[in-house]
C-alpha cells in the first residue's frame, strides 16, 4: 500500500488538515462555505472540495484597513 490520498475524509480529518476546530468545520458546512454531505449523522468532505476552500481561505486575524490615495 502506498501513500494515497483520501477521496473523502470526516469532520475530525478535515480539521487537522485546515488547522482549525472540528466546531469550526461544522460552521463552515452550515452556512455552505465548505461543502460536504451528510451521511448518517456524520458529514463527509471530499478532499478536492476541501482543497478548493483551502486555497481561496484569507489568514486569520481582522482584515487591514485600506489606506486612501490623495
Amino acid at each position: 500500500m502506498g501513500d494515497k490520498v483520501k477521496q473523502v475524509m470526516n469532520t475530525t480529518e478535515a480539521a487537522e488538515v485546515l488547522g482549525i476546530t472540528r466546531a469550526r468545520v461544522r460552521q463552515l458546512i452550515q452556512s455552505d462555505s465548505l461543502k460536504a454531505t451528510k451521511v448518517g449523522r456524520d458529514w463527509v468532505i471530499r478532499y478536492g472540495d476541501l482543497m478548493r476552500f483551502a486555497s481561496h481561505r484569507r489568514g486569520p486575524g481582522r482584515p487591514r484597513k485600506r489606506r486612501r490615495v490623495k
